[in-house]
């Protein structure tokens, strides 16, 4: 077995279990938190194994609405929003090397990517 085949195999695998774990995980914490929402924790002992379960809710701010409602919204409301800088990777690309903001910025090398597919013959 050549290592695109292995590879292959392997991310086939990886997806398959990454899927059926994650489904097993909801159906035991469906069970564990039956009937309540929100953030909960539980910690307990069963069958010989001790359980840890959390159960969590996600928050996301709705740019386009903040921005549009920006001005009727009172100070308290204000201090709960966090402004964080994003680097626009285009336009830094074509800054000049003398700009100051470089010295603002690290960088490191992200996770390679691959993509196989199994040529027919």
């Amino acid at each position: 077995m050549n290592k695109y085949t292995e590879w292959l195999s392997m991310s086939t695998r990886l997806k398959t279990l990454k899927a059926k774990e994650m489904r097993v995980r909801k159906e035991l914490c469906n069970e564990i938190f039956e009937g309540q929402t929100g953030a909960l924790k539980k910690k307990f002992e069963e069958d010989g194994y001790k359980i840890q379960a959390e159960s969590g809710v996600g928050y996301k701010i709705d740019e386009a609405s903040l921005k549009a409602m920006w001005e009727e919204i009172t100070e308290t409301e204000a201090e709960v929003i966090d402004w964080k800088p994003a680097l626009k990777l285009a336009a830094y690309k074509k800054l000049p090397t003398h700009m100051l903001i470089h010295e603002c910025v690290t960088s490191k090398p992200s996770a390679p990517t691959l993509k196989v597919i199994k040529i027919e013959e």
